[in-house]
């Protein structure tokens, strides 16, 4: 999660996109170059050192010559579309980000300052793009060139070995003939190189990608089906992001069919507890263990199955409202429809023009954010998970929305074991544990009724209304 985090989404799609077409165009234009044409190469340069060993080692000390050339060109062509590529993915960035911003590009009045960054970024690809092709359109005159050179210098060459009779002159028009068969081969691998430069440029980018790191090892000492019977505990788990303490010690356990909330101001780590039970990413010291089962022993696939989330940002897909909720199991419409209706997202579900099959946009947005989050809950209704995290699921709500998705929540909680990260009273205030965090140590736990009676962390939340 790590690296996508920290990757641009428009590199990672120029990546998958123009490097994959760059590099698949680079091994169609090269596949002649490696496989048949040094065939021909080394069979006419065997049959011209048997005609002529002086004329053709004249030839060969003219390769380096033409080698180094193409070379520096096809290095700086490398360096160039590497540029280019990582270009395009800025490019595609910001085309990304002006998108999913449009409302508030335009309630700003931003439109001319975002024209000048895309200008910018589109003249700087044009200038090395122009300087690419050049490059490229360099390589057939400069193959055409050094080929003249090398036929000028194997005519006077030769020549002066016939006016010396050092080779008859009925020989030296065949070996010309047989010369002159090599130059379109010669011709074909100096564009080969030139091809593959971009094409290795490509892979360089695309092998950032795959040949990363896998932080999260899938390796479990246990492959058996897991199943969730007692309880969840953290026991001294600590973890660092770029070296930034954000979990210091933490200790709690989550009994099986227990509502455990987090409170805390942002940036006390709250998140961070839900992904690393998630195992988004794994702890730097301690365990997590589920049933006295460490988390990395259990295979990531069982272990997500155990587990259903509802985030703060409503992730939905550009598809249908069913394939929403049924995602990424079987469709079951019986199941579905409950689903919804627990939820309290059939109501307005039925006033989509084609219901349950209405697609709703990118991201969801055909929705609002109420109806969005209810989707979310009908989702995780539907995976009927048997531990539910809950991630700030009711922050960005009014209040009327607030009131259906609560009530959803409450449906989905019951008799569940949940983890629930909020902020709001109504969400955490009937929980059977509630766990206070502050700079990523517990600082209070303890019940709604105990937390308040103590009157210090927990309290002053409650009264200032400011949880994050």
């Amino acid at each position: 999660m790590s690296f996508f985090s920290d990757e641009k989404k428009g590199n990672l799609l120029s990546t998958f996109s123009a490097d994959l077409k760059e590099f698949e165009l680079a091994i169609k234009a090269t596949t002649n170059a490696i496989f048949k044409d040094p065939l021909y190469v080394v069979g006419y340069f065997a049959t011209l050192f048997i005609i002529s060993f002086k004329l053709t080692f004249f030839i060969v000390l003219f390769l380096p010559v033409a080698g180094i050339i193409i070379s520096k060109i096809s290095n700086g062509l490398k360096k160039r579309s590497k540029q280019g590529q990582e270009n395009l993915g800025d490019i595609l960035s910001l085309t990304e980000e002006t998108l999913f911003g449009l409302r508030i590009i335009k309630s700003f009045n931003a439109q001319s300052f975002m024209n000048t960054k895309f200008e910018g970024k589109s003249n700087s690809l044009y200038s090395l793009m122009l300087g690419i092709n050049r490059r490229v359109y360099l390589a057939s005159p400069i193959s055409e060139f050094l080929g003249v050179l090398a036929t000028s210098g194997v005519l006077l060459y030769g020549g002066n070995l016939v006016l010396n009779d050092l080779i008859q002159p009925d020989v030296f028009i065949g070996y010309l003939i047989l010369f002159s068969q090599l130059i379109s081969p010669f011709k074909s691998i100096s564009k080969a190189i030139y091809d593959s430069s971009q094409g290795i440029a490509a892979l360089e980018r695309i092998e950032k990608i795959t040949l990363q790191n896998q932080l999260i090892k899938n390796n479990p000492i246990n492959p058996e089906p897991v199943i969730f019977s007692n309880e969840i505990s953290f026991n001294n788990v600590s973890f660092k992001y770029n070296q930034e303490q954000v979990l210091d010690n933490i200790s709690f356990k989550i009994k099986k069919g227990e509502t455990v909330a987090i409170v805390g101001h942002s940036g006390a780590g709250k998140s961070t507890i839900a992904d690393l039970l998630i195992r988004f990413y794994d702890v730097v010291s301690g365990e997590i263990n589920i049933d006295n089962l460490n988390v990395k022993e259990i295979n990531l696939s069982q272990l997500r199955n155990l587990m259903g989330v509802v985030t703060q940002d409503s992730i939905l897909f550009n598809d249908s409202v069913v394939n929403n909720i049924a995602f990424g199991v079987e469709i079951d419409n019986s199941r579905v429809l409950e689903s919804a209706k627990m939820a309290n997202a059939d109501e307005f579900i039925q006033n989509l023009d084609k219901k349950y099959e209405t697609f709703i946009g990118d991201t969801g947005n055909k929705l609002s954010g109420g109806e969005k989050q209810r989707l979310s809950i009908a989702r995780a209704i539907y995976k009927n998970p048997e531990i539910l995290v809950l991630d700030e699921a009711t922050s960005s709500l009014d209040t009327k929305s607030e009131k259906a998705v609560q009530e959803a929540l409450n449906r989905l909680m019951k008799n569940r074991t949940s983890l629930v990260i909020a902020h709001r009273l109504s969400t955490i205030q009937n929980a059977d544990k509630i766990i206070v965090l502050d700079s990523g140590k517990i600082v209070e736990m303890g019940n709604h009724k105990e937390l308040v009676s103590k009157n210090s962390f927990y309290k002053k939340f409650i009264d200032m209304q400011s949880f994050e």
